[in-house]
C-alpha cells in the first residue's frame, strides 16, 4: 500500500519535513528533543474535546491522512448487475473474511479476540465457526469479552458452537486467578502517567485505555495477538453516511453519499478517533489484527450501493447466512467499568498537580461532557511524560 498497510486502523504520524514515523506522537517528540505546543490544536482540543484536521498537539509533528494512499491504489471493483443485491455483497464479505483468516492464523500464534455483544462480533465468531466446522480450522483462540457485555456476547458464542475453553469472560468472579476488587477498581482502566501517551494528548482517556483489561491476571501479554473488529458497521453496515460524518467532520459542509465520503469517514471514524484508543493493543501486546480495516476490504464496502445498505440489511444476511438466528440476538452494550464518578476526581487532582497544569493553569472544563472531563488531561499526561524525559517543551505561539 505505501505509508499505511490498511485503511487506517491506527494512526501514524510524522516529523515534519522527515521520514520518521510512528503511531506514538512521543515518540517522535522525543526524537526531537524539543518540540512546541500548536496553539491551534489547544484551541480544538478546548472547543471540541478533541483534534481535527492533520496536526498534531505539537508544530513540528503532523499526522499523515491515510487517504493520499488510498487515493493512489483505490480501484473500482468491476462488479456485475448483481451488485445491487444483498445476497451478492454478503457472499463476497463472507468469502474474502474467511479467506483473511485462513491467510493470517498461525497456528504456531495464540489469538485474543475481542467479542462485544454486537453484530461485527458476531460476524468475526460466525466466520471462524464456519471454518471450524467445514474446514476444520482450528487456531489458537480465545474470545474474550467483558461485562456487561459479556453475558449476551457468551450466548451468542454458544449458539455458534463454542465451548467454554474457548470464551475469556474478563470479571468473572467464579474466575479463580480473579481478585473482583482489582477489576473493578474505579482506576484500573486510567492511569494519568500513560494516557497522554496512548491518545497522544488528542482526546479523552476515559475509555482509551480498555487495553488494561489484563492486568489483574497477566504480568505481560507481549506473546499474545489481538484480533477486533473496527468500523464493520460503517464499512459493511447500514448507518446513514450524514448522520455518521457529522461526528467527525464538525467544522465542515458534509457533501452527499459518495465514494469519498464514506473513505473520509472510516479514515476520520478510526485512524484519527477510534484508533486513538487502541495504541494500547499495539504498545502492550504482540500484534493487532483489524481484519475489517484491511485495505481490499474498506474497497469493496465503500461500493456498496445505499440501497443494499438499508436497514442494516447487509450486516443482517451476512449473520443468518453464518448461523439461522445470529441476527437476533439484541445488542446489550454498556460501560465496562462499574463506575466512572471517582475517575473524574482522581483525573482532576492528577490534572491539578501535573507540570501542563503548573505551567499554562488551563482550568476549563468541557461544556458538552456529562462528567465535565477535562479536556487538557491527556496533553497534559503525554507533556508531563515527555518532561521526565527530558524533552523540551516551548510555549510556541499561545
Amino acid at each position: 500500500m505505501g505509508i499505511y498497510q490498511d485503511a487506517g486502523s491506527y494512526p501514524l504520524y510524522r516529523i515534519k519535513g522527515t521520514e520518521e514515523i510512528s503511531p506514538f506522537v512521543g515518540e517522535l517528540a522525543i526524537k526531537l528533543g524539543e518540540v512546541s505546543l500548536n496553539k491551534k490544536a489547544l484551541q480544538q482540543i478546548k472547543r471540541y474535546g478533541r483534534l481535527i484536521g492533520f496536526h498534531s498537539v505539537f508544530n513540528e509533528i503532523e499526522w499523515i491522512n491515510p487517504y493520499q494512499d488510498i487515493r493512489e491504489h483505490s480501484k473500482k471493483v468491476e462488479f456485475t448487475p448483481r451488485k445491487y443485491s444483498v445476497n451478492f455483497w454478503a457472499d463476497l464479505f463472507i468469502d474474502y473474511l474467511k479467506n483473511w483468516f485462513r491467510n493470517n492464523l498461525k497456528q504456531s500464534e495464540e489469538y485474543w479476540i475481542l467479542h462485544s455483544s454486537g453484530g461485527d462480533s458476531r460476524i468475526l465468531s460466525g466466520i471462524l465457526s464456519k471454518l471450524r466446522d467445514e474446514d476444520n480450522f482450528k487456531p489458537n483462540i480465545k474470545f474474550v469479552s467483558w461485562y456487561p457485555e459479556a453475558v449476551q456476547s457468551e450466548k451468542i458464542l454458544k449458539h455458534l458452537g463454542w465451548e467454554d475453553k474457548y470464551i475469556w469472560n474478563v470479571g468473572d468472579e467464579s474466575a479463580d486467578n480473579l481478585i473482583p476488587e482489582n477489576y473493578w477498581n474505579r482506576n484500573n482502566y486510567y492511569n494519568f502517567d500513560e494516557c497522554g501517551y496512548l491518545t497522544n494528548g488528542e482526546i479523552q482517556p476515559f475509555g482509551a485505555q480498555q487495553c488494561n483489561f489484563w492486568r489483574p491476571y497477566f504480568n505481560s501479554v507481549k506473546d499474545k495477538n489481538v484480533i477486533m473488529m473496527l468500523l464493520g458497521d460503517v464499512i459493511m453496515g447500514g448507518l446513514l453516511w450524514l448522520h455518521r460524518a457529522k461526528r467527525y467532520f464538525v467544522d465542515y459542509r458534509i457533501p452527499p453519499y459518495s465514494k469519498s465520503v464514506k473513505w473520509n469517514v472510516i479514515i476520520s471514524g478510526n485512524a484519527r478517533w477510534n484508533g486513538l484508543g487502541i495504541l494500547g493493543y499495539i504498545k502492550y501486546f504482540k500484534s493487532l489484527y483489524t481484519p475489517t480495516m484491511d485495505f481490499n476490504f474498506a474497497n469493496i464496502g465503500v461500493q456498496i450501493p445505499f440501497i443494499c445498505r438499508y436497514n442494516d440489511n447487509v450486516r443482517k444476511r451476512i449473520q443468518e447466512k453464518l448461523s439461522s438466528g445470529l441476527s437476533k440476538f439484541e445488542n446489550k452494550t454498556g460501560v465496562w467499568t462499574s463506575d466512572t464518578k471517582d475517575i473524574v476526581k482522581t483525573s482532576y487532582q492528577d490534572y491539578k498537580n501535573s507540570i501542563f497544569f503548573k505551567k499554562y493553569k488551563l482550568d476549563i472544563f468541557h461544556p458538552k461532557k456529562r462528567d465535565q472531563a477535562i479536556p487538557f488531561l491527556s496533553l497534559a499526561s503525554l507533556h508531563d511524560y515527555l518532561v521526565k524525559r527530558d524533552v523540551r517543551i516551548r510555549k510556541g505561539e499561545l
